[in-house]
């Protein structure tokens, strides 16, 4: 087994109540903190839908749903982000992440998706999981990409340029301007960033942002920003404090022990979601569910 879950079990996080059972299965696999003994009813949050015309101020600006561009996404379908009909024991595990956010007793509505370095997956979970999002009836999702340094998002959904985040931010773009919505989930909507930002701590420690999150969280059920890496910005400190909850991605054998369990000490336990555990292989002691028990070709069903 992976050193990393050495390292999650050792690190004796207890503010932040980390438990970890078996694992789930295939390549997503996911870890949210959950009271056994508590039991939530398995309904989402209510929230109403927005008129296509909506208004609302953000920044002396008009917020306009009906005047957002519609674009198509061009994505490989044998990466690892949408569509979720090419990986069906992966969109199973994005749905299952879903139900656990939407069933939460926190009924958080803006997700931050953190990692403890580069490359341990968080903007592809913080595309797929607003992806899960925005499938379910009357549910919005904005996806915000929020690590103004190694910005992608837009780029591994193959949208176009113009303007983003930043933009948005210094004032030369209205926030209509910046959002996409993306013509296969007509639910998502993304608000990219241009790579490299200058200031960006100063652009997010800002009146203007928090006009900006303001706006979007009435006009969308659920915001979720990717972030850069905990520990490593002012970026991602200045996200923390905006948001409901943190969603932690590790990838075995690629996050390192140290920063993984740093990153980890550092989410303050009331905003503390959970460990989505990335890239997992399968383990030889590990019974592969999906392919000999339900998925495959003609398995009786139980009654």
């Amino acid at each position: 087994m992976s050193n990393i879950f050495d390292a999650l079990r050792r690190s004796g996080n207890q503010s932040a109540g980390i438990d970890l059972p078996g694992l789930l299965e295939e390549d997503h696999e996911l870890l949210l903190n959950d009271d056994p003994t508590h039991v939530v009813p398995a309904v989402m949050a209510s929230f109403p839908d927005a008129p296509a015309e909506t208004q609302n101020g953000h920044a002396g600006n008009a917020f306009r749903t009906g005047n957002i561009r519609t674009r198509p996404m061009s994505i490989r379908t044998a990466g690892p982000v949408l569509p979720f009909d090419s990986n069906r024991q992966s969109v199973d595990q994005y749905r299952m992440l879903r139900t656990k956010i939407q069933q939460h007793p926190s009924q958080p509505r803006i997700l931050l998706i953190a990692g403890s370095g580069p490359g341990d997956g968080k903007t592809t979970t913080a595309i797929n999981l607003s992806g899960a999002l925005s499938l379910k009836p009357h549910t919005s999702v904005v996806v915000v990409d929020g690590d103004f340094r190694r910005s992608s998002i837009r780029k591994t959904l193959g949208l176009e340029g113009g303007p983003g985040l930043v933009e948005v931010l210094d004032g030369s773009a209205t926030l209509e301007d910046g959002l996409i919505r993306t013509e296969q989930y007509p639910n998502l909507y993304v608000l990219g960033s241009a790579e490299g930002a200058p200031g960006s701590a100063e652009l997010i420690d800002s009146p203007r942002w928090t006009a900006i999150l303001d706006a979007l969280r009435k006009e969308f059920t659920y915001v979720v920003l990717d972030s850069p890496p905990i520990g490593s910005l002012a970026d991602y400190d200045l996200l923390q404090a905006c948001a409901d909850g943190v969603i932690l991605v590790v990838r075995p054998d690629h996050s390192r022990r140290e920063l993984t369990v740093n990153a980890l000490n550092s989410i303050p336990s009331d905003k503390f979601l959970g460990v989505v555990v990335n890239c997992v292989e399968k383990w030889f002691l590990r019974k592969d569910y999906y392919s000999h028990d339900y998925y495959s070709t003609g398995a009786p069903d139980k009654e």
